[in-house]
């Protein structure tokens, strides 16, 4: 062969498809015209005779860009389960904006704005963490997108303890070394704050079944990842010890070091409350609860503890600690400032801190919203 026809023989294109069971063909295919993030899987606009519809949970048609379930139309459709009735009730529905039937693929996916349909992952892929509906698919595309990230699984873990938490496990792109601490910094950038990973874990390899597809089951426990040791540090004095403790019991994360971050390790409002009831058990010190945006770290919290006299019966309380600032935006952009709700805490307001990025956001606190 000359140089071109080696060129040829080497070269290939990926040609992302779908084509379930109950429609019994590939109904979509699609080259793509031009590079993709590598987080992106488009499926195109459809092959002769097939639609592929995203349609939101009143089986309307999804919006630009809404997340939805791909519902599937093709001349070849199956008739149903062999055998069972109700899975094909499940699977098989009326065509809500035409006639026929569709088939339920159980995936995600979203229109683009040129019309295309681009795969968002599986649908029993989500997960509800703390009245929060999350799609994990989409927290494994935050980390696919990280440029040290070569391929990342997401689950949601629950101990007989602990609340529901997010894992994510990544694996590094060739001999680059992943630090978890790291990439947390970089989600925090990408993610609303109730979708943060509680924990992240470096592996060699994601696990595959014999098939290919992800075994889950092979996953490692979270605990049982390696410390960060290079960047760890662990607890010097007796506050600083008990307070790990406190946050190693609430956040089921362990150990737990100095520059570890409440809300990077999983922490949210609710937990936060029970944090500084725990607190003012412990150390005797009654702390406004926003005190935990300005001293999100172990070591800092354990300073401000140390600094801090035993409670009185009747504490002296700083008026200036009630208004919180949640995030320092750039001078130029409006400013936030917002009133508690009705638990009388500003904690949730930190989840907008990924939607207004520039902007600072302010929040009122009410008095003694520790419980």
């Amino acid at each position: 062969y000359g140089a071109s026809e080696t060129q040829r023989a080497v070269s290939y294109h990926e040609v992302p498809n779908i084509g379930p069971n109950g429609a019994t063909d590939h109904a979509h295919s699609e080259r793509p015209a031009q590079a993709q993030p590598k987080s992106q899987i488009c499926l195109g606009a459809g092959m002769p005779g097939a639609q592929l519809l995203v349609l939101n949970a009143q089986q309307q048609s999804a919006g630009i860009g809404e997340l939805g379930e791909l519902y599937m139309h093709s001349p070849h459709m199956a008739l149903g389960y062999w055998r069972d009735a109700a899975l094909t009730a499940q699977k098989f529905i009326p065509n809500p904006p035409g006639s026929g039937t569709l088939y339920r693929t159980g995936d995600l996916g979203r229109y683009l704005a040129d019309g295309q349909v681009e795969f968002a992952g599986r649908g029993d892929q989500q997960v509800n963490v703390r009245g929060y509906r999350i799609e994990l698919a989409e927290i494994e595309a935050a980390l696919m997108a990280l440029p040290d990230v070569s391929s990342a699984v997401v689950v949601a873990t629950q101990k007989e303890t602990a609340a529901q938490q997010i894992v994510g496990y990544c694996v590094a792109c060739g001999a680059r070394a992943l630090e978890p601490r790291r990439i947390r910094d970089q989600l925090a950038d990408k993610l609303p704050t109730h979708m943060m990973p509680a924990q992240i874990m470096v592996l060699p390899e994601i696990p595959l079944t014999p098939n290919g597809k992800i075994d889950y089951a092979a996953l490692p426990a979270p605990n049982a990842a390696a410390v960060d040791s290079e960047r760890h540090r662990p607890p010097r004095d007796a506050v600083e010890q008990q307070l790990a403790q406190m946050w190693q019991q609430l956040l089921s994360v362990d150990p737990v070091g100095l520059d570890d971050n409440f809300f990077r390790l999983g922490g949210h409002s609710i937990l936060a409350v029970q944090l500084f009831s725990q607190m003012r058990k412990e150390f005797g010190v009654d702390l406004n609860i926003g005190l935990l945006f300005r001293y999100p770290t172990l070591a800092e919290l354990a300073a401000v503890i140390k600094e801090t006299p035993v409670a009185s019966a009747a504490p002296v309380v700083n008026d200036a600690e009630n208004l919180v600032c949640i995030q320092r935006g750039h001078a130029q952009q409006p400013a936030f400032f917002c009133v508690h709700g009705a638990g009388g805490h500003v904690m949730f307001m930190q989840e907008w801190k990924a939607y207004f990025a520039d902007w600072s956001i302010w929040g009122f606190e009410s008095l003694h919203v520790d419980g």
